[in-house]
């Protein structure tokens, strides 16, 4: 398939940090101020996901009054 075909469809990105592990109970305890720790370090990779493919690896800055993602990695096109 050409990618012109689909150059010009919309997608949405998911950025992933990390993931949490917990219990029903510990979920159902969760209110505001709560702080639900992460598996990965502060200056670890975020994932950048496609449907749940991972397309692009990066790292977490600060654009102005929000986060941004700096591109290290892309994943190869399929053929």
């Amino acid at each position: 398939m050409s990618r012109r075909l689909i150059a010009h469809v919309d997608v949405q990105l998911e950025a992933f940090l990390g993931d949490a592990r917990m219990t029903v109970a510990e979920l159902a305890a969760l209110k505001a101020e709560s702080i639900v720790r992460l598996d990965a370090p502060i200056n670890g990779l975020v994932e950048l996901r496609l449907n749940g493919s991972i397309v692009a690896h990066g790292e977490l800055v600060a654009v102005d009054e929000n986060f941004g993602i700096r591109i290290t990695g892309v994943a190869q096109w399929p053929d």
